[in-house]
């Protein structure tokens, strides 16, 4: 173990004494060393001893770090090597007969000398680089299993007499330790001078002064300058959960700095104090955080929905749970730096595990019969409605701090004191998720709020939020709910890595591991790596805003300067966003390195999908691009088909929108108007025709009615001149004599109203005119038919007039 402390400090003093620019001599001797402490890890990590945790820990840290300079070795060598190639290319091949310069000859050869030690060095940092890794995690590896199994390792139980007999048997040689650290603390303390620690003991007053004023300012200030509503709240309990570290941290940085003036880096008290920090400062966002959610003395800023008498009654317990954390760690961490006793560590642990545990068991306790009481004196329409998320963790909590103390108290200390661990640091990450999460959704939702406030957006439908239901204010909406989204998960992703690192894993090794995500994740020949992930959304989404930019531009401002109609522009600016959504979508894929000749598995899967599933799809496709090409139809044309007639609308991508009369929309896949008969009335031409057959009386004055006709197409502002309407006779049919008159409007949809006026205005011209529509019937009065005369019979004579 000394060897390897000697080995670590020996590499870090030359790393940290090498400049950026290394000499060669000083990153071959660090390389040189680095090597020795891998091969010298590797043999104790590949023996049959077992390796203590402490060293494993050690071992990996300092793999991490040979791991780290290695990597940043290779880097900086890696120019000087394509330089040195470069400039050998430079020189051109060497002449086969020898007859070179000397000193093109001497130049040539200190390249290729230079090149082949740069390439070895390359070569045995990157050999390095994968060997650490290895060897790192196989000592993380070791120090799980250790952990796992040493959590079921069962000891004396802390009420057994013989457990406290051999505690007193040990506890003094522990007490003398403990003296002696404490010592040198006191040592360290009495040599920093005075004018040091004076400046501490202000920094530390300031700071508090400081964190008295921002509690008073902070009301204030969540009420002026925060958007009204619940990010108030959110905003209000964040600050008072950070700021509730800045005292205790100040004084444990004083403390740190005063005492360990004068220690040494590697003093055991020095690192102490330097993990006191960090431990003051979790167990002081502990205390901070409960108090936040609970906001006892604001009911109205309260996230959490908690009666006010369970605020109110657990009002302190957040800062006794802080504070135990605090001083059980500190406990703990004395224990391990003065090597106590077997028996004097399970006690610290066990004790330190079972108060935490009683007193995380009587939070829970106190809250549900706090809850119980508040709804007992309160009407039921007034009870505050609990998440079943809550309850069903405040179920697990109870049963499981039960099960730990029954663990400690059997003698399974290791696994209890890891329970009461591992309940404390989840509540604490799932309360600062829900706080982030509560953060960031009223964040997001004040914003559109502001957005949508009067005077903001141009008059129009609402939308869902209250807001002017606008493409711009869609888009918005959208956007807002995806990256809230996406920040809500990745809160929750954080949270979940974190949980597990009581699992033997410490802050600094899931963070090793978060790092090592650079690296990306290998899919056959595709190496995704989350910067090319975001790289390529950055660059699909860039490419679709300019997409809309020249879309908008094309539609807007050139397309209406040329000589196409309205239909046909149309056409034209959908084609351009199929063609620019194909070029953004390609444009994402290469940036994140999946270039056209890696998706031929992704074509072999879609042409068998089509061959099955997918052929009305890209039927309707490949139509709605013919018909977008042809154009045998565009958009306002007014079409009938089996049945359907109305005016087309839009033209997407699998189906056409048609208008129907009573303003209905039929959706007609766009297959339909490739396979099928349409009849398109605005195809050739947009102009409307206005036909009136009119049957009137052979003995009609037809020129006079001829003129009345003609006037009334004439007189209307809606037929056009050009064509000119014409009156003519369609021929005779049951006694009447049939008038045609045509005129044209300028469209179709114009017909039936034009021709319902012509007829109104013509069934009052005419019989103005004195022209009858219809010829009143005649009446003839016939005598009956004389009878037969009969054989023989002599005439009847004639009738005289009387």
């Amino acid at each position: 173990m000394l060897l390897a402390l000697l080995l670590g400090f020996l590499l870090a003093l030359l790393l940290a004494a090498a400049p950026p620019a290394r000499a060669a001599d000083v990153v071959d001797t660090a390389l040189d060393a680095a090597r020795l402490q891998v091969e010298r890890i590797e043999k104790r990590l590949s023996g049959e001893a077992p390796v203590p945790g402490s060293e494993l820990a050690e071992s990996r840290r300092l793999l991490l770090q040979v791991q780290e300079e290695a990597d940043r070795i290779a880097a900086e060598q890696a120019p000087e090597l394509e330089s040195a190639r470069a400039r050998l290319a430079e020189l051109g091949p060497a002449p086969p007969t020898g007859g070179e310069a000397a000193d093109v000859a001497e130049q040539r050869s200190g390249l290729q000398k230079t090149i082949e030690t740069l390439d070895a060095r390359i070569k045995l940092a990157r050999l390095l680089v994968v060997q650490s890794q290895q060897l790192a995690d196989q000592a993380a590896g070791q120090r799980r299993d250790r952990f796992r199994a040493a959590l079921f390792e069962r000891t004396e139980s802390i009420l057994s007499p013989g457990f406290w007999s051999e505690l007193r048997t040990n506890a003094p040689r522990d007490l003398q330790r403990l003296r002696q650290l404490a010592g040198t603390m006191a040592e360290a303390a009495a040599r920093t001078p005075g004018g040091a620690w004076a400046g501490l003991g202000a920094l530390v007053v300031g700071v508090f002064a400081l964190r008295r004023w921002l509690s008073r300012r902070l009301v204030a200030i969540a009420a002026e300058r925060t958007p009204s509503g619940r990010v108030r709240r959110s905003v209000y309990a964040v600050a008072q959960a950070l700021l509730a570290v800045l005292v205790p941290g100040t004084v444990a940085y004083a403390l740190m700095r005063g005492i360990g003036w004068t220690l040494p880096e590697t003093e055991p008290a020095r690192v102490l104090l330097g993990s006191m920090l960090g431990a003051m400062c979790f167990s002081a966002y502990v205390a901070g955080l409960g108090a936040a959610l609970l906001a006892a003395t604001r009911p109205s800023w309260r996230l959490l929905p908690l009666p006010d008498e369970v605020a109110t009654g657990l009002r302190w317990h957040p800062t006794l749970i802080g504070a135990l954390i605090f001083v059980g760690w500190l406990v703990q961490r004395l224990a391990s730096l003065v090597q106590a006793s077997l028996a004097t560590e399970v006690a610290v642990n066990g004790m330190y595990a079972l108060a935490l545990g009683v007193l995380l068991a009587h939070t829970v306790r106190r809250g549900e019969r706090l809850r119980r009481r508040s709804h007992e004196v309160r009407d039921e329409r007034e009870h505050l409605p609990r998440p079943s998320w809550m309850t069903l963790a405040l179920f697990f909590a109870r049963t499981l701090l039960a099960a730990s103390v029954l663990a400690i108290l059997i003698g399974y200390v290791a696994l209890g004191a890891f329970v009461v661990r591992q309940v404390a640091w989840i509540a604490t990450l799932a309360m600062t998720t829900f706080l982030l999460d509560a953060l960031i959704d009223d964040v997001f939702t004040a914003w559109l709020a502001s957005r949508s406030a009067p005077g903001s957006e141009a008059a129009g439908s609402a939308g869902p939020e209250g807001e002017a239901d606008t493409p711009g204010s869609r888009l918005r909406r959208q956007a807002a709910v995806l990256v809230s989204g996406a920040l809500r998960l990745t809160v929750a992703l954080v949270a979940l890595v974190l949980v597990l690192a009581p699992f033997g894993e410490g802050p600094s090794d899931l963070l090793r591991r978060t790092d090592q995500l650079r690296d990306g994740i290998t899919v056959g020949e595709l190496q995704l790596r989350p910067t090319a992930v975001l790289q390529a959304v950055l660059v699909f989404l860039l490419a679709t805003v300019v997409l809309r930019a020249v879309k908008r531009w094309f539609s807007d401002r050139f397309l209406p300067t040329t000589s196409l109609d309205a239909g046909m522009r149309a056409s034209v600016a959908t084609l351009l966003g199929f063609l620019g959504t194909v070029v953004s979508i390609g444009l994402g894929l290469s940036a994140i390195g999946l270039a056209l000749d890696k998706v031929a598995w992704i074509a072999s899967a879609l042409s068998v999908g089509i061959g099955f599933g997918l052929q009305a799809v890209v039927s309707n496709f490949v139509s709605g691009l013919i018909l977008l090409a042809e154009r045998p139809v565009k958009v306002g044309d007014w079409v009938a088909l089996g049945g359907v007639e109305g005016d087309i609308r839009r033209i997407n991508v699998r189906a056409t929108e048609i208008q129907m009369g009573d303003r209905s929309t039929v959706i007609v896949p766009n297959s339909e108007f490739i396979t099928k008969v349409v009849r398109n009335v605005t195809h050739q031409s947009p102009q409307g025709l206005v036909q009136i057959k009119l049957p009137m009386p052979l003995d009609t004055d037809t020129e006079r009615a001829r003129q009345i006709l003609l006037q009334a197409f004439v007189d209307h502002p809606d037929v056009l001149d050009n064509p000119a309407p014409n009156v003519q006779l369609d021929g005779i049919e049951a006694g009447n004599v049939v008038f045609n008159a045509t005129g044209f409007v300028a469209s179709p949809r114009q017909s039936y109203g034009v021709k319902s006026a012509l007829l109104f205005q013509v069934l009052q011209a005419l019989p103005a005119a004195g022209l009858p529509l219809w010829k009143p019937p005649s009446m003839v009065l016939r005598e009956p038919a004389a009878p037969p005369p009969q054989p023989g019979a002599l005439p009847a004579p004639p009738a005289t007039p009387a």
